[in-house]
């Protein structure tokens, strides 16, 4: 199929005549299925991130429990912690992760 059609960001490029036959029967570039595509990357972009700041918040707390443990800080890191498994999840759906 790589042989026929790429995706280029929310596009699909052709790259054969089969590939442009494709494009026309399936509608790979209409408006509403390139939007639909923008969505679904800048949801993966947004997990990514809040992944990233969870994985931070995560080091930063364990090392402050460390030094002092504390109830309060416990209570940051499961949050921390539901943060990071929420964003994994959404990563994991949309084969991402």
């Amino acid at each position: 199929m790589f042989q026929h059609l790429k995706y280029n960001g929310a596009n699909v490029e052709t790259r054969s005549l089969a590939g442009k036959h494709a494009d026309k029967i399936l509608m790979l570039n209409d408006e509403d299925t390139i939007k639909y595509r923008e969505f679904v990357l800048d949801g993966i972009h947004m997990a990514e991130d809040q992944k990233r700041e969870a994985q931070r918040a995560l080091a930063d707390l364990e090392a402050m429990i460390s030094m002092k443990p504390s109830a309060t800080l416990d209570g940051l890191k499961r949050t921390a912690e539901q943060n990071l498994a929420r964003a994994e999840n959404i990563l994991k759906y949309f084969g991402a992760a």
